[in-house]
């Protein structure tokens, strides 16, 4: 029992086959709305009517006046796959077989077949998908929704567009009406803002390809630990603390989903401004990813602080100083101050005289009030700050 993609002239179009055994005559199905079973929980009317045409039963939308997409775009927008397409002349080669608009859902497998009343309800139970290369990869529907369900749980974890656009495709596949185009503009669009973030969230993604794979390996990744902590170093051995603090740090800032939401709350109460320098870097127009980071104050591995106030917005070259434990940010009476360590500096300038140790200083002094987030809530902890020494 299967749903099969005909090409006739160029043009493909889907029609019922292999039914004969279901004990159904085709007079059963004319005229009838398909319901599209997923699951026990998970049924959706489709807005298509099977007809009859050159005496096969083909698969119409009901009202053309409607702008309900075809049998085989609901079920890739239901189950968060890219648009398919049906001509043969637009699949492509290659890995990965899944890219929008350029491979095909060959067969809708069916696991029973039901006329209930004005409609037939249809249960699925796997596609096969194609493109001009691969002629067979297998998707089944219950993995699939097994694998939407465990990230529409967890997507509170993912950042606020990404959340937001699964919250939304979930609301939609479960309000069982027929889906339409804004539908698939939806997942376009969570196509589109996993390819912007996908390098801060820890994941490789190709706009246009699958999501749901990308996502789940988002909610699962986590780099592993650096192998020391501090409690492991002698207090006097103040180099390879300085070391283990910074690789600590680079940790918490590649924790994956949770350091993702840091990041982006700490950009934005800095609109992507350095505190130290004042250098705008926002992501703008083609430039998808902001040229500031936010660093933590204290290591996440100590406090598992992620809030705005426990972190600070600096370009790279003042994150890398900062983590370095060259360039430090202090609080005194409500005044910010950014100070080169004098003490490091000497060390290092007596090793190479010729490290750029100015290149630093020349940002230090008071810090502008403008450079701080308007909510006062998340200025810098002056607590944090003071903290930090203890571990240099």
């Amino acid at each position: 029992m299967r749903i099969s993609r005909r090409t006739s002239g160029g043009r493909g179009e889907y029609e019922l086959a292999e039914y004969q055994g279901l004990h159904l005559r085709k007079a059963d199905l004319f005229g009838h709305e398909l319901a599209l079973r997923y699951d026990s929980d998970l049924l959706r009317m489709s807005g298509i009517n099977i007809v009859e045409q050159g005496g096969k039963p083909r698969l119409r939308i009901l009202d053309d006046s409607t702008d309900v997409v075809q049998l085989h775009r609901q079920i890739a927008v239901s189950l968060l796959l890219p648009d398919p397409v049906r001509e043969d002349v637009a699949l492509a080669a290659g890995e990965p077989v899944i890219r929008r608009g350029k491979y095909a859902i060959e067969h809708i497998m069916l696991k029973g077949i039901d006329p209930v009343q004005s409609r037939v309800e249809l249960s699925l139970d796997h596609l096969i998908l194609c493109n001009a290369t691969h002629q067979a990869e297998k998707l089944t529907i219950r993995e699939r929704l097994n694998d939407l369900r465990r990230i529409w749980e967890n997507s509170g974890t993912l950042p606020d567009e990404i959340a937001e656009s699964l919250e939304s495709h979930r609301v939609m596949l479960t309000g069982g009406e027929p889906l339409g185009q804004a539908s698939v503009r939806l997942v376009q669009h969570l196509e589109q803002s996993l390819s912007d973030i996908s390098a801060d969230m820890g994941v490789v993604y190709t706009q246009g390809s699958d999501t749901v794979p990308v996502l789940l390996e988002a909610l699962h990744y986590q780099r592993p630990e650096p192998a020391l902590t501090l409690e492991d170093i002698d207090t006097t051995d103040f180099e390879l603390r300085r070391r283990v603090v910074a690789e600590w740090k680079r940790w918490a800032n590649t924790r994956g989903p949770a350091s993702v939401r840091f990041r982006r709350l700490v950009r934005d109460a800095y609109s992507s401004t350095c505190l130290v320098c004042g250098a705008h870097f926002p992501a703008v127009c083609s430039i998808k990813n902001a040229g500031v980071d936010a660093a933590h104050i204290l290591p996440w591995r100590a406090y598992e602080l992620d809030h705005v106030d426990n972190g600070l917005c600096l370009c790279k070259l003042d994150h890398w100083a900062f983590d370095e434990g060259i360039l430090r940010v202090v609080q005194d009476h409500g005044v910010y101050r950014a100070m080169v360590r004098e003490e490091l500096a000497d060390i290092i300038s007596h090793v190479d005289h010729e490290f750029s140790i100015n290149r630093i200083r020349e940002n230090v002094g008071q810090i502008p009030r403008n450079r701080l987030p308007a909510d006062l809530s998340n200025w810098p902890s002056p607590r944090f700050l003071e903290l930090l020494d203890t571990y240099l």
